[in-house]
């Protein structure tokens, strides 16, 4: 898992995360900051999380509540529960839904609603995102 330090200059922190022969953690990185979900270490963060973040969030929070086995207890783990997550905000319609929605907490909801739809029947859990 990644180990954080705080930076000696301000309040800004660098995250170290050490793979060995491993890309697969890499991917995930690059696949959450390009949706967003994650900033990239050239911009600036904003000043609010983008929904893709809070709907990430919410997924995870599901999860502890819910208490969803985690990947020792032979459920999904949940990097796959966020990149499915992720997939499902970045569908047209899923972005459609939430941003036609002028408070925040309205898009948010939007945003969950879409990703329990998405994979509410079995169907869609074949291991294919489309």
């Amino acid at each position: 898992s990644p180990s954080v330090c705080p930076s000696l200059a301000s309040d800004n922190c660098c995250a170290v995360d050490v793979s060995v022969d491993q890309t697969r953690p890499l991917d995930h990185v690059r696949w959450f900051q390009r949706v967003g979900a994650a900033p990239r270490p050239t911009e600036p963060q904003p000043p609010v999380a983008p929904l893709v973040t809070l709907t990430l969030r919410c997924v995870k929070w599901w999860l502890k509540e819910r208490q969803i086995p985690r990947t020792k207890e032979g459920g999904l783990p949940t990097v796959a529960w966020l990149l499915m997550a992720v997939h499902v905000s970045s569908l047209k319609q899923t972005n459609h839904e939430a941003l036609s929605k002028r408070r925040p907490m309205a898009a948010l909801l939007s945003s969950l609603g879409s990703f329990f739809r998405h994979y509410q029947s079995l169907e869609r859990l074949d291991g294919v995102l489309y």
